[in-house]
């Protein structure tokens, strides 16, 4: 079951007596009470002066409704919803029916009563939705005089800033010379963004339309979209704690928070360690170093993969950098520790020899002088 139109949206101004009708779909032959619930409800009477309808319906059934509201209705926004759901009947009842619970589908009325006096609402719109570095951008301004008195000589100026708040540009747009109460109109103004870098920027549109203080509305909208580069990798591997830095920039006009990198090393489709670097937080527009320590352990010396992702928010930015490992500074295995002993022993022992047959000749040489 469905209704259509779903609603009514109007604003308050002066009229007692509001009418207009809907109509009720049903899918199948159903029973169906109608009845209003929320504000105003006291007020509305359905098709030929009822508060609630009962009926069998099988196929679009208009129901009109009538609101007489009453004098002097408060500044406010009232919604009253006609309530459509199926119900059983006493005959269905009789026959076997049993209570359940059915979908409602229900018709809603909107009633803005404007407040006394000039009153303006505004409020702002931006296209396109995704900016480019460079793009012109086109500001929309709607406006709706939500008071009871006309509104003269509207004058809109719309301001371009940056997160920091440095005014970027003023943008005047034409003059509204009249807005009666109930109406609405709008603004539109274009900016062409080139020689701006990526990120997030504010505009504010600021409307002069004779009331104690200017209407004001601002939105935020983004150029381009977040992005660290690597700039560099440098590395010291050749011992037995090698030292990875990932050089970094940030090409955005805000701060990021908790930068850090991850690196992999691979040989192949193997991957032999991953490290996790330092963190930071990069400044606008600003460098830093990502700095990451890796024990080598036994790894063997040659070509390796260093596969680097850096990563901030829910993004990640990706490099790799080809590094080769050499021996040098690689620990010693069980067997090379042992051949290494045994040339120190053989060493030594020579050494000792030598020793002992200088001192014998140097004795001979003695006697002989004698």
């Amino acid at each position: 079951m469905g209704v259509a139109p779903s609603s009514h949206n109007l604003i308050y101004t002066g009229a007692k007596i509001i009418e207009g009708s809907y109509f009720v779909y049903p899918d199948e032959e159903k029973n169906v009470r109608s009845y209003g619930v929320g504000d105003l409800k006291e007020y509305l009477t359905l098709n030929d002066g009822e508060t609630e309808i009962r009926q069998r319906i099988s196929e679009p059934t208009e129901i009109k409704y009538r609101l007489e509201l009453p004098e002097n209705l408060k500044p406010k926004d009232y919604r009253l919803k006609i309530v459509n759901s199926q119900f059983l009947s006493d005959e269905d009842k009789l026959v076997g029916g049993f209570a359940t619970a059915f979908a409602a589908m229900s018709f809603v009325i909107n009633v803005r009563v404007p407040n006394e006096g000039k009153f303006l609402e505004t409020g702002m719109s931006i296209k396109p939705e995704k900016i480019t570095v460079g793009d012109s951008i086109l500001f929309s301004v709607w406006m709706l005089n939500f008071g009871t008195e006309d509104l003269t000589d509207l004058q809109t100026e719309i301001r371009v800033r940056d997160p920091q708040g440095v005014l970027l540009a003023r943008l005047p747009t034409w003059d509204i010379a009249l807005l009666e109460p109930a109406q609405r109109t709008g603004v539109n103004v274009l900016w062409k963004s080139e020689g701006h870098g990526s990120g997030i920027y504010r505009a504010e549109a600021e409307i002069d339309y004779g009331g104690k203080n200017p209407a004001l509305t601002t939105t935020g909208f983004r150029i381009g979209d977040i992005f660290i580069e690597i700039l560099n990798i440098t590395s010291e591997l050749n011992s037995t704690i090698a030292k990875i830095d990932v050089h970094v920039r940030s090409n955005w006009n805000e701060e990021i928070k908790n930068v850090y990198a991850e690196l992999k090393v691979k040989q192949g489709e193997q991957i032999f360690d991953t490290i996790r670097t330092s963190s930071v937080n990069l400044p606008a527009w600003g460098e830093d170093v990502l700095t990451g320590f890796w024990e080598r352990g036994q790894l063997k010396s040659g070509d390796y993969l260093l596969e680097i992702f850096v990563y901030y928010y829910d993004k990640y930015t990706q490099e790799t950098k080809s590094v080769t490992l050499d021996a040098l500074g690689q620990p010693l295995t069980k067997e090379q520790n042992n051949n290494f002993t045994i040339i120190i022993i053989v060493f030594l022992a020579l050494i000792l020899i030598l020793n002992i047959l200088w001192f014998f000749h140097s004795t001979r040489k003695k006697h002989k002088k004698r």
